[in-house]
C-alpha cells in the first residue's frame, strides 16, 4: 500500500516514553483491495459503492487500456436491465472512460440478462461481456447479504483476474 510503512516480525507495538510497549493496532478487516482509491472516487460520483459499479469501472480501463481514452472519439453501448443495481455500471464505465450521457456518446439498450458493453473508436471496436457463470457466482454470493459485504464484494471485483470477469472480442 502506498504510503504506508509495513512492519513484520512483532505484534508487539512500539516503545511508549516509560519504555512498556503498546499494544499493536488491529488489522483492519477488508483486504488491500479496499484501498482502492479509484472505486473509492467512482463511489463519491455514483452515491455508493457496489459490485456492479466496480464491473462498469474494469469494462471502461480495460477500454482505456486497449482504444486509448478518448472521451470524445469513444462511444459506449451498454447491454444491461436499465434498473439498479445492474444499471450501475453504467456510472462506472462513464466515469472512467469520460463518455456521458450528456455528449450522447453513451448509450444503454435494455436487455433483461445480459451485462455487456460495446465500446468504438472511430472502426476500432472493443465488446466486452461479464462472464455469465461470474453473474450467476455474485447472485448467490451476494443473495440476502448485508450491506458491508455488498461493498467488501466491490472492491474484491477490483482486484479479480480480468479472465474470471469477461469474455472480450
Amino acid at each position: 500500500m502506498k504510503g504506508r510503512a509495513v512492519v513484520r516480525g512483532s505484534r508487539r507495538g512500539p516503545k511508549s516514553a516509560g519504555g512498556a510497549r503498546k499494544p499493536a493496532p488491529r488489522a483492519r478487516a477488508r483486504s488491500a483491495g479496499a484501498e482502492n482509491p479509484l472505486l473509492k472516487a467512482a463511489g463519491r460520483f455514483h452515491g455508493h459503492i457496489g459490485p456492479f459499479l466496480a464491473i462498469g469501472l474494469r469494462m471502461g480501463l480495460l477500454a482505456n487500456e486497449i482504444l486509448g481514452r478518448s472521451p470524445f472519439d469513444t462511444r459506449a453501448d451498454i447491454t444491461v436491465r436499465p434498473e439498479p443495481p445492474r444499471s450501475c455500471l453504467v456510472d462506472g464505465v462513464q466515469y472512467v472512460t469520460g463518455c456521458t450521457m450528456g455528449k450522447g456518446n453513451i448509450v444503454i439498450k435494455p436487455h433483461p440478462s445480459l451485462v455487456r458493453a460495446r465500446f468504438t473508436q472511430g472502426k476500432r471496436v472493443l465488446v466486452v461481456g461479464l462472464k455469465p457463470a461470474f453473474l450467476r457466482r455474485m447472485g448467490r454470493d451476494l443473495d440476502g447479504a448485508p450491506e458491508k459485504a455488498v461493498v467488501d464484494y466491490a472492491f474484491r471485483i477490483m482486484d479479480t483476474p480480468q479472465g474470471d470477469l469477461f469474455e472480450v472480442a
